[in-house]
């Protein structure tokens, strides 16, 4: 086995993307996914008028449509990599690659600070341990479900992990390198992407792991605003495990789901008994999603005709929805975010959205505020056609 590299002086490392690794012949890169293209569609119903006092949309876009374009994914095998610790920051001679840093929260790691905006400094640490292959599935923010799914485990790709498919590399299948599994639902999103027989090492909080030829797919969904259309491979691969966990057979959608955020202390909607009420009226019935077990989460969101939900992670289930599927996300004044209308393109929902208004005094965080929505606007929208005749 290769001797480990050694870190540059005072762990600094200078940030660099994959095709420049590429480029100077640190890593090996095929094609894996041609480019994606998306149409978000305008708003369907609801509130479309954007223009109001007090709305801060993340990122701007409007009540119109907007056309996205993912550039095309590569595959790549680093040679002499660095892992150092469960977000997976990834290093290889002097540099950082800047895809498994991009969401890098240096008070994460006690050492670590970007001293410029192209360097992060690490901190000095010896090698726990070596390895001669392995396929990095860590991601910066894998304690929050959304970016656990989207940036994490949605890059297992079997065709790569697999004798490292494209790459052409012969012999034994790498290890799969994943954080702790200390939330039920990250151990249970693994096991339905992740065939048993892969060895999973797990890399813990201070461990730096050398690894002679690292495996890394860049994560798919551009942030939560970019999503390539080979996310969807992912989700129908889980949600094809989930029905197969339960026993179950797909379903025709027939649910009307109303998905609670009553255990969150984070952007409390004060109201929500009142639009609670209003949709058991219709037929809705209550999920609260940290209740349920991943398996279920999926199978719910598979058989749903129509989803009513105040913003929140819960809402990366959609992907798992059929297409078709009527959507009104309830959004903060202060904080109003399109991740959740750009997936529900890209799986090919129907989308609309209410805009609730934030009780002062504003948060420092503005998506962390305490909010209402305006009973008047969902008895509306659980009367409009374009929503409950969807």
């Amino acid at each position: 086995m290769a001797a480990a590299p050694t870190m540059p002086v005072g762990g600094a490392f200078r940030r660099a993307w994959l095709p420049f690794l590429q480029e100077v012949g640190a890593a090996d890169g095929t094609p894996l996914l041609p480019a994606s293209l998306l149409d978000v569609p305008p708003l369907g119903f609801g509130t479309t008028d954007l223009t109001g006092p007090g709305i801060v949309e993340q990122p701007l876009q409007g009540a119109g449509g907007m056309h996205l374009r993912h550039e095309p994914v590569g595959a790549y095998m680093i040679r002499d990599a660095v892992v150092h610790g469960m977000f997976g920051i990834v290093t290889c001679g002097a540099f950082v690659l800047a895809e498994s840093a991009v969401h890098f929260a240096p008070h994460r790691l006690p050492g670590a600070d970007w001293p410029t905006e192209d360097v992060l400094r690490l901190p000095e640490r010896p090698v726990t341990f070596s390895m001669p292959t392995a396929y990095h599935l860590l991601t910066c923010n894998q304690d929050n479900y959304f970016h656990w799914l989207l940036e994490g485990v949605s890059r297992f790709n079997a065709a790569e992990f697999r004798g490292f498919g494209v790459l052409g590399q012969v012999g034994e299948d790498p290890h799969l390198l994943i954080p702790p599994l200390d939330a039920p639902w990250k151990q249970q999103t693994v096991d339905l992407l992740v065939p048993p027989d892969v060895r999973r090492t797990v890399v813990p909080a201070g461990a730096t792991v050398h690894v002679e030829r690292l495996v890394y797919i860049r994560e798919l969904a551009g942030g939560g605003m970019l999503p390539h259309r080979g996310l969807l491979q992912a989700f129908d691969r889980m949600r094809a495990a989930a029905y197969a966990a339960l026993g179950a057979q797909p379903a025709v959608p027939s649910r009307r789901l109303f998905i609670s955020r009553a255990d969150s202390s984070a952007r409390v909607l004060v109201n929500e008994a009142e639009v609670w009420a209003l949709a058991e009226a219709q037929g809705f019935e209550r999920v609260v999603l940290s209740e349920i077990g991943v398996a279920e989460q999926v199978r719910l969101f598979a058989e749903a005709t129509h989803v009513l939900a105040p913003h929140g992670a819960g809402l990366t289930n959609l992907l798992f929805c059929r297409p078709g599927t009527a959507v009104c996300e309830l959004q903060m004044d202060s904080y109003v975010h399109w991740t959740f209308r750009r997936l529900a393109a890209l799986r090919g929902l129907t989308y609309g959205c209410i805009v609730g208004t934030h009780i002062p005094p504003l948060q420092r965080m503005n998506r962390r505020n305490t909010w209402r929505v305006d009973p008047a606007l969902v008895a509306a929208v659980l009367a409009d056609p374009r929503f409950i005749g969807g």
